[in-house]
């Protein structure tokens, strides 16, 4: 049937048709198979180039030396870390916004704080490392609603 429709088409109708079905056809290619290719190798070479930025700039802090800020000897902790962090949270201000402390071992404790004032927060932690020689392996800040205020999770471990 459409043969037959193609056929009783003069010749310029007939040119004109494919015409527009070529150009049509390279129109949909063009949308739907070298576009998002094209798309896909620009982010590629985007995450490329912002990798070997990373790796550019953590090989220049790999050659800064390493500063002893505490060369006095620690404070032996005579307690378990989690009567530690009872103890001194309090002197922070802290009081209130610890929610959570969950041992991992004897030297090892998971801490999580709400609506903790990131400098009392930090300054607790520096004084737990200052005095007791404290280590703090991980921290994880998210900001809070209200200036100041961080929620946080962090795994503190004791000197080795």
């Amino acid at each position: 049937m459409i043969k037959y429709w193609f056929l009783s088409l003069n010749k310029r109708e007939k040119v004109i048709l494919i015409f527009g079905l070529s150009l049509s056809l390279v129109i949909i290619s063009w949308f739907l198979i070298l576009k998002p290719i094209k798309d896909k190798i620009t982010e590629s070479n985007i995450s490329i180039e912002n990798n070997y930025s990373t790796i550019v700039l953590l090989n220049k802090l790999q050659d800064l030396p390493i500063i002893e800020i505490n060369k006095e000897p620690f404070e032996q902790i005579n307690q378990s870390l989690v009567l530690l962090v009872d103890e001194t949270h309090r002197l922070y201000n802290l009081d209130g916004t610890l929610i959570r402390n969950q041992p991992e071992s004897d030297d090892r404790i998971r801490l999580t704080f709400e609506n903790a004032p990131f400098n009392f927060l930090i300054s607790w932690l520096f004084y737990l490392n200052d005095r007791y020689g404290v280590i703090i392996e991980s921290i994880t800040l998210d900001n809070n609603q209200q200036d100041g205020l961080v929620n946080s999770n962090l795994l503190i471990s004791k000197p080795y």
